[in-house]
């Protein structure tokens, strides 16, 4: 049998044949490559059982280089080396019937894993992968999970995680741990690209991490994710770039309080965020809810249109986005402690004896 390492890192082809017991493992010939190019071409030579691949390199990375070898039609099995922030790349792989992953920098720990995962797979290098079709609804709790994350609700983690691990179940313990480091760093990962900062100390985040790589069952693998993302989430400081945020969403509804379908669902799909997260988000940096601050803005462009005679009241409401005259009489009337119609009137006559905005009239206005 024969095994093949890549790796662009000489140091990690190297380690990786010196500490692994090859032949041990039944494996007569470790070949190495340094990127997707040249182990593809050694694969259509040799054509390796086994073959260990790094997923960032050069010219061809790990992720094609998988995708290249099902296309051919190999059957050798493939065992994948990533960073934490390497996750989305590690699940753009699942389809290509990767095995097994595992952590770099590689521990002496995380050597004995491997070293035992390497003869697993050699006792099923001729089975049957469907197995690990389960791997696909990853992407569909990683979906859910970066909802929670953006909502920056600790309390929901715990569902989404259990159905993860639910489906999980059946894995061993070795991949569900990995995949839990991964889950831990696209966390990570999120709340960077959002612009917020755990204050959970990298000492304390580092002990969790090592304490869920020492767990032996799934429900322990479980507990310790669920631990290390709540901590995570509770420790959050608001997001640095939360006022730059605003303003761009304050500058959204400004081009397009028109639309009768703006709201926080609509504003979340354009800014590509969740809806609770614009919300809370939001509200952080302007003191005042996003539905409240789209309202007022369209309530402020009313009172201009208003002044202008020629245009009816109703069509006044449909110009800024609520088409409904009684819903946009009630809407004006809690801005402005006056039906359209009145506030005009008011206006235009010069009236400074108009109600001020937080006195509510009963008189309906047309």
């Amino acid at each position: 049998m024969r095994a093949l390492i890549v790796d662009d890192d000489r140091f990690v082809r190297s380690g990786l044949r010196r500490t692994i017991d090859w032949n041990t493992l039944g494996f007569s010939e470790v070949l190495e490559a340094y990127n997707g190019v040249a182990a593809l071409r050694i694969i259509r030579q040799k054509n390796p059982e086994l073959v260990i691949t790094d997923i960032l390199m050069p010219v061809m990375d790990g992720i094609e280089l998988c995708q290249k070898i099902r296309e051919e039609k190999s059957k050798c099995a493939i065992i994948m080396l990533s960073a934490y922030n390497d996750f989305e790349y590690a699940r753009s792989a699942m389809q290509y019937q990767v095995s097994d992953y595992f952590l770099k920098p590689l521990t002496d720990e995380t050597l004995s894993a491997l070293h035992e995962r390497i003869n697993q797979v050699r006792q099923r290098i001729m089975m049957d992968y469907s197995h690990l079709h389960s791997l696909y609804h990853l992407q569909t709790h990683v979906k859910n999970l970066e909802g929670v994350i953006k909502s920056r609700q600790a309390g929901d983690l715990e569902p989404v995680l259990t159905a993860l691990f639910t489906d999980l179940d059946a894995m061993d313990p070795h991949i569900c741990r990995d995949i839990s480091a991964y889950v831990v760093g696209f966390l990570q990962h999120t709340l960077q690209e959002m612009g917020c900062e755990t204050k959970l100390t990298e000492e304390k985040r580092q002990q969790l991490i090592r304490g869920m790589l020492t767990c032996q069952t799934n429900r322990q693998v479980f507990q310790y994710t669920l631990q290390v993302c709540k901590e995570t989430l509770e420790a959050l400081s608001p997001p640095a770039n939360s006022i730059l945020w605003a303003e761009k969403i304050k500058a959204y509804v400004r081009q397009h309080y028109a639309d009768s379908n703006l709201n926080i669902k609509s504003l979340s799909q354009a800014f590509h965020l969740v809806a609770p997260y614009v919300g809370s988000l939001f509200k952080e940096a302007e003191g005042i809810s996003l539905n409240e601050y789209i309202n007022q803005y369209r309530m402020e462009v009313a009172c201009e249109l208003l002044m202008n005679p020629v245009i009816h009241i109703y069509e006044v409401g449909s110009q800024v986005g609520i088409p409904d005259p009684n819903y946009f009489t009630k809407c004006f009337r809690k801005f402005k402690g006056l039906s359209p119609k009145e506030y005009r009137t008011h206006q235009l006559r010069g009236d400074d004896s108009a109600p001020a905005p937080w006195l509510e009239s009963d008189a309906s206005g047309s």
